[in-house]
């Protein structure tokens, strides 16, 4: 996955941020233990390789389908094609 930047409603963010994003905002709505695990491991790898400014990381198929899901079920507050072109990615990737 690429850490893509891009401006969603004049700010500056980047793929692994919306990524983290939808993972964080859908773990407020209840899961088990077991999805909680599989979120943080990858909450973690997308903020220390967002910190290490790695402009790509490899992701499991299992890991991908944990944020594609995240993606398509999260709430968003603003329209933005952007948005779309994210979705249009991370579903590209498996």
């Amino acid at each position: 996955m690429e850490n893509k930047n891009v401006i969603i409603n004049n700010q500056t963010t980047s793929y692994f941020e919306l990524a983290i994003s939808c993972l964080k905002s859908n773990a407020t709505r209840g899961i088990t233990i077991g999805q909680m695990r599989d979120q943080i491991k990858i909450i973690d790898l997308l903020e220390d390789s967002q910190n290490a400014i790695v402009r790509d990381i490899s992701l499991t198929p299992s890991q991908l389908s944990i944020i594609i899901k995240s993606v398509e079920e999260m709430q968003w507050a603003v329209m933005d094609r952007n948005l779309v072109d994210f979705y249009d990615y991370i579903q590209g990737l498996k």
